[in-house]
């Protein structure tokens, strides 16, 4: 098969990008089992360093007295559950005052509420150890939102209201056996993840050599995206510079925009036999009725590239692409909801 001379200098690259940002992926997914195996241990920990303030020598002296109080409300979908509520009690009762509580949800006031109470460094710290604690519990109920399965009964029971012992061991176990369950969705999503790749590749070397107006297949490697690489999209070689290799390319939905435009503007020229001005194609343009494009390749666009002959082969390999990534997708969108 003829190769352009600038295919290694290109695949390269490419490779190398690839296998960092699976290696990368596949340590934040290693690290995402691990948080769910031991959540019960670092909510412990958690609430241990909260509590701990409330336990020093300055507050247990203070009045009025402060302690922590927990709730939880039963979810309204019954194969949920619902965020943990922290609070805080000032017990002025034995100076003939009353009970007032307050939420630690209120980021804002955490330290004014706590600054008498532990002094201002204290209380600055305090409200960092309870953001943590909220982090990880809510973190925990989206994981077991995300990957419903057990048994809630104790966690949506309406009478019942316990400590965060209890909840804490409760939240522990269901995010331990939602750890088995994410495990079998990363090793589904990898296995559908090397499909892909495989596809890929098997499609861009059955483009070559490339030209203009060739349609290539790639995945985007970001930073950004923890997940990445990201869904194979196709695009359209819009330059190449045949002595250098050099080349740039279009996505599928943005060149079908242009091309959309392009044939509008030829066909408006033909109706009044000049070429249109902006405002002409513009008015055309708003009569027109809007829908936009997909991803995907269709026969008229595979024509315009010039590729009929191989479009039986090009809609065959997409179909293969798509079966592939229609569970892969709905895997990675579970993955981001536990990864958030």
């Amino acid at each position: 098969m003829p190769k352009n001379v600038r295919d290694k200098a290109l695949l390269d690259p490419f490779i190398a990008k690839l296998n960092v940002a699976t290696e990368r992926r596949f340590s934040s997914l290693t690290e995402l089992i691990e948080h769910m195996t031991f959540c019960k241990e670092r909510l412990t920990e958690n609430i241990e360093k909260v509590r701990g303030h409330l336990d020093s020598g300055r507050a247990r002296l203070h009045r009025p007295r402060a302690s922590l109080f927990c709730t939880w409300s039963p979810h309204t979908n019954k194969i949920k559950v619902s965020p943990i509520e922290l609070y805080l009690l000032l017990d002025a009762r034995l100076d003939g005052g009353a009970v007032t509580k307050f939420s630690l949800r209120e980021q804002s006031r955490r330290t004014e509420l706590m600054t008498p109470v532990l002094g201002i460094r204290a209380a600055r710290q305090f409200t960092k150890d309870v953001d943590s604690f909220f982090l990880s519990a809510d973190q925990a109920v989206r994981w077991i939102n995300t990957l419903p399965g057990e048994s809630l009964d104790f966690l949506n029971r309406p009478a019942t209201r316990s400590g965060f012992d209890q909840w804490i061991t409760a939240i522990g176990g269901l995010t331990e056996k939602a750890s088995i369950r994410a495990t079998t969705v990363v090793e589904r999503f990898l296995e559908l993840d090397t499909e892909l790749n495989d596809l890929v590749f098997e499609f861009n070397a059955a483009r070559q050599p490339v030209r203009f107006h060739s349609i290539i297949c790639r995945r985007d490697c970001s930073n950004l995206d923890v997940l990445s690489p990201a869904e194979p999209k196709f695009r359209v070689i819009v330059h190449l510079n045949r002595r250098t290799g050099r080349r740039s390319s279009k996505d599928v939905q943005a060149y079908k925009q242009e091309l959309t435009k392009k044939r509008l503007v030829e066909k408006l020229g033909k109706l009044i036999g000049r070429s249109p001005s902006m405002a002409e194609v513009e008015q055309a343009t708003s009569r027109q009725r809007y829908r936009l494009p997909t991803q995907w390749l269709t026969e008229d666009l595979i024509s315009h590239c010039k590729l009929g002959r191989h479009s039986a082969q090009i809609v065959r390999h997409q179909k293969m692409m798509a079966t592939v990534m229609d569970e892969w997708g709905a895997l990675r969108q579970t993955l981001q909801a536990l990864l958030k």
